[in-house]
């Protein structure tokens, strides 16, 4: 803590010791902003060492230091005293003013906020009741009565009790992932659920089909679980009806993409370097070829793919108007989408669609970067949720 003491014009700080020999000398640091320097005769050096002015522990103000004792400073004019004392009043000001400006600035950093700080996004609040409707549809299509049981499986953990009539292992399920999650009030939840089902059929499992579940979930605990509670609250859930078959959610229709032009497929030099570069990308071959310079592209490894076809090319304005012409100047780019047949070691394969972005060098055209989503038509409006797709009979 610093003392300021005005009325003897010192400034010392409390932290300092005592004098406890009364000599007027403490023992730690001292700020003295009412001490004159007197200017010695002659402006010779002092013995304190500084250059004309000795030292002295009078202090201004002090009725302690004889009227007589100082003809030094009686002698000079008067002009020189005011600019002393001037200077005096200065130091003054700044010792005082100096903590108490630091001070304001220190809680007006502290008052004012900070700018929110990069991060990851928000946590997504409708992920946990999404994860309980899955794992509670599951866990309802594998349920039933066992063999030898008296009773069905209990799911009263879950939701509402209820006895199931069918045997247990009817279903088996590859797989559930939420589709469509969406509050009805605040920790309340009607969540749809995708799920591929296999039955039993005369003792022989069936091909699977895709099948859609709802069900309503009740959240309690922090907005990040879905609930309506305060931040550390503990999160639980219950389902408030059982799960029920229902159609799948509405979907979009198809958009048009900005590189949706029609392309040649084969016979020219942009659908042939885009059949290679997918070719040594998906059989893990060395691609620095096909790519332009400084472009960073490691091949895919493990694929399971010995061959392809490209079967589809389409691009935007710049594509379509190089594409059947000569390669064009260095830098100017094209994006396309280019559509393959794949066939893996087993013989079987699937289609697939790459958005590429490509541009001219030395005559040859060079793959710049895999576009993950490809630009949508500039000017088109937005698709409208489709119709539901009925419940697959099976």
């Amino acid at each position: 803590m610093v003392q300021l003491t005005l009325s003897g014009r010192a400034v010392r700080n409390a932290d300092d010791e005592t004098d406890p020999a009364g000599t007027g000398r403490s023992g730690g640091r001292r700020w003295s902003a009412g001490r004159t320097p007197r200017p010695t005769p002659g402006g010779h050096r002092s013995p304190g060492g500084e250059p004309g002015y000795p030292d002295s522990d009078v202090e201004d103000g002090d009725s302690s230091a004889p009227s007589g004792a100082d003809p030094d400073t009686r002698s000079l004019p008067g002009t020189y005293l005011a600019a002393q004392r001037g200077v005096r009043a200065a130091a003054v000001i700044l010792l005082v003013a100096g903590p108490l400006l630091g001070g304001a600035a220190l809680l007006s950093a502290r008052s004012t906020p900070p700018p929110p700080a990069a991060g990851p996004p928000p946590s997504d609040t409708a992920a946990g009741p999404g994860a309980f409707a899955s794992a509670y549809v599951q866990t309802w299509l594998g349920a039933g009565i066992a063999a030898g049981a008296a009773a069905s499986t209990d799911l009263s953990v879950w939701g509402p009790t209820t006895q199931l009539a069918a045997p247990a292992g009817a279903h088996r399920v590859s797989w559930v992932q939420p589709a469509r999650v969406e509050q009805a009030a605040p920790g309340y939840w009607a969540v749809t659920v995708a799920a591929e089902v296999s039955d039993m059929v005369g003792g022989r499992w069936q091909q699977p089909v895709l099948r859609w579940f709802a069900t309503s979930v009740l959240a309690r605990g922090p907005a990040a679980a879905g609930g309506p509670d305060p931040v550390g609250s503990p999160a639980a859930y219950t389902a408030t009806t059982l799960p029920h078959q229902v159609t799948a959610p509405a979907g979009l229709a198809q958009p048009d993409l900005a590189a949706g032009q029609p392309l040649p497929a084969s016979g020219s030099p942009l659908a042939d370097t885009v059949t290679a570069f997918l070719l040594a990308y998906l059989t893990g071959q060395d691609v620095s070829r096909l790519v332009s310079p400084g472009t960073q592209l490691s091949p895919v490894t493990g694929s399971g793919v010995v061959s392809l076809q490209l079967t589809a090319l389409s691009g935007d304005d710049s594509a379509a108007a190089a594409a059947g012409g000569p390669v064009p100047a260095a830098g100017a780019a094209v994006s396309v989408v280019a559509t393959v047949a794949t066939v893996e070691r087993s013989g079987r394969g699937n289609p697939a669609s790459y958005g590429l972005v490509l541009s001219g060098r030395a005559g040859r055209w060079e793959v710049r970067s895999l576009d993950p989503a490809p630009a949508l038509a500039a000017g088109e409006p937005l698709p409208t949720p489709q119709p539901s797709i009925p419940p697959d009979p099976g």
